[in-house]
């Protein structure tokens, strides 16, 4: 990802991660 917002990469990023795979750990919490 190349966004100029750096705290918008720890938001995109983990916001991918949760639609995607931590789905699955997300759901186990």
């Amino acid at each position: 990802l190349n966004l100029p917002y750096p705290k918008m990469i720890d938001i995109a990023v983990p916001a991918n991660l949760v639609c995607g795979l931590q789905e699955s750990s997300v759901r186990s919490v």
